[in-house]
């Protein structure tokens, strides 16, 4: 349930703009192949002596509470039931392939254009969206990014959780097509944070990349993430990576830390 309002001028959303609820595998992405994956066996919604929890996490331990939000806010990576698994389309390990279920607003700001506002009350660790638009090669994201930067603008999200910074192969482009995510503007203080997430891709360069809340968020609120991605997170700028890259001297253009 998503509305448009503009107070501001005369601006409507973007008219090449197209509205998709799925990535759009573009020329030379793989095509998911079904046959690498591997389902569960339970009944209903599944419990920890699941397959699919024991395989993939090293505590065994449900990535989502029983009001389906992240227990842990610092759980770098989350493997949902896939289309092979016997479960119940309820089951407590399906959240992300669902897609977004709350009540938001585009809405046009004065000086910043338009961003993406709650209208409903989020509890820390719910589920929010998914970025979503056009999955693209690395040589086709450096082509589109020499246009886009003439173009002063750029919704390249790098597929990169399980590459070097630089190496991934892949990349997700918002441009032209995507979902409510395209409207989320950065913050050095955001109330989202970016967890990647497999579901049925078993190949990890095209993981999904899911926004969770990372503290209860109010009505009226404008949503908000670092565009650092995962490496604008407080547990990596404390490590020797984020000193490396110079991420705690990025300097605030966002206003979050005047």
């Amino acid at each position: 349930d998503i509305n448009v309002i503009n107070f501001v001028d005369d601006e409507g959303v973007p008219p090449n703009f197209f509205w998709t609820i799925k990535s759009l595998h573009r020329k030379g992405v793989p095509k998911v192949d079904v046959s690498f994956l591997a389902g569960c066996d339970c009944q209903g919604s599944c419990t920890e002596d699941c397959n699919c929890i024991k395989e993939n996490y090293a505590d065994s331990i449900f990535p989502f509470d029983k009001e389906r939000r992240l227990k842990n806010n610092k759980r770098l990576v989350i493997y949902e039931c896939n289309s092979c698994c016997k479960c119940s389309p309820d089951c407590i390990n399906r959240i992300v392939q669902k897609g977004c279920s709350l009540k938001l607003c585009i809405l046009r700001f004065p000086k910043k254009g338009w961003g993406l506002v709650t209208r409903e009350f989020i509890a820390k660790g719910s589920f929010v969206t998914n970025y979503i638009g056009e999955v693209i090669t690395k040589h086709e994201a450096e082509e589109r990014l020499g246009r886009y930067n003439r173009d002063q603008r750029t919704y390249l999200f790098d597929l990169d959780y399980f590459k070097p910074s630089g190496s991934c192969p892949f990349t997700c482009d918002a441009v032209f097509y995507g979902n409510e995510s395209h409207f989320i503007n950065h913050s050095c203080e955001p109330n989202l944070r970016v967890v990647p997430v497999i579901i049925d891709n078993p190949n990890p360069d095209l993981h999904l990349n899911a926004f969770f809340a990372t503290r209860d968020i109010e009505p009226g609120e404008e949503l908000l993430f670092d565009y650092l991605g995962l490496r604008g997170t407080d547990e990596v700028r404390k490590t020797d990576v984020g000193k490396r890259t110079g991420i705690n001297d990025c300097k605030c253009y966002c206003g979050a830390r005047t």
